[in-house]
């Protein structure tokens, strides 16, 4: 499927469409294209969504709300999307027959989502993402997101390839 790329060789906007704020991954530093990529986030002051503190889901006796949590915690739902485009990237980096088609993977589902604590500000996130499927209209990846080698979150990740 080709061989690992250098860091400096891919710029994540060069491969998906996705544009800040909704780019949830700051450089990819390595890719072997169409087998895996890991990608770098760096959790900053800057980010839209720390604003505040983040919004969190609490349970209750009468049923779900929507509370603040503690400020400087990037959401932890983030880390799936993050993932996903670095699933994107590991689909795609190389794949010149599916650019050429004009073909884009569709995060379709995901399951087998764990997490553990939420990153903080200042805080380097590694985010992994190894290919275990790929077929011709659909891949499965498996995605960790790890700071200090310490796993924050996980999950299995299903694409569909669509047209552009």
């Amino acid at each position: 499927m080709g061989e690992a790329v250098p860091a400096a060789a891919v710029e994540v906007t060069s491969i998906l469409p996705h544009r800040p704020p909704f780019l949830w991954v700051d450089r990819i530093v390595q890719v072997e294209p169409g087998k895996r990529a890991v990608g770098i986030k760096l959790i900053t002051e800057d980010e839209p969504l720390l604003a505040g503190g983040r919004p969190s889901v609490q349970t209750g006796g009468h049923g779900v709300s929507c509370q603040r949590g503690a400020s400087g915690e990037f959401p932890q739902m983030l880390l799936v999307e993050a993932m996903a485009q670095v699933a994107g990237v590991a689909l795609l980096a190389g794949a010149g027959d599916r650019q050429r088609a004009g073909l884009l993977p569709l995060f379709a589902s995901l399951s087998r989502v764990e997490f553990g604590r939420p990153p903080h500000v200042g805080e380097r996130v590694e985010i992994e993402a190894q290919v275990l499927q790929l077929r011709s209209t659909t891949g499965r990846v498996q995605g960790w997101c790890r700071i200090g080698g310490e796993q924050v979150a996980c999950g299995t990740l299903l694409f569909a390839f669509r047209s552009l």
